[in-house]
């Protein structure tokens, strides 16, 4: 009884506790090996995280999905990951709002 009377006294003092609320990271994984790609989803979803798949830069640049982050192969066919790397900054600092992403890119 002591215990609940106190946190009511608290909660007077400091109004009732309120839980802020975060949205869940978005993982982007872009890599044309379908096994590596289908083992970092899993990994990633395993995670409690969303997981979205692409099997190319190409894919991907078609039709973005928001992401807070994104893992990508660096030797690709077509577009490497650094190409991609590229290809959205260049995107992002010409007000390309498809391909801005959630958050500051580092």
């Amino acid at each position: 009884m002591a215990v609940k009377s106190t946190m009511r006294s608290a909660e007077r003092r400091n109004g009732p506790k309120v839980a802020a609320v975060v949205p869940e990271p978005r993982i982007t994984i872009i890599d044309d090996d379908d096994s590596l790609r289908a083992a970092l989803v899993g990994l990633v979803r395993s995670l409690g995280y969303t997981a979205s798949e692409f099997a190319s830069a190409e894919d991907f640049l078609a039709s973005p999905p928001e992401s807070d982050c994104i893992v990508t192969d660096i030797q690709m066919p077509g577009l490497s990951g650094i190409d991609l790397k590229n290809e959205l900054m260049s995107k992002c600092d010409a007000g390309d709002h498809d391909h801005r992403p959630r958050r500051h890119w580092p």
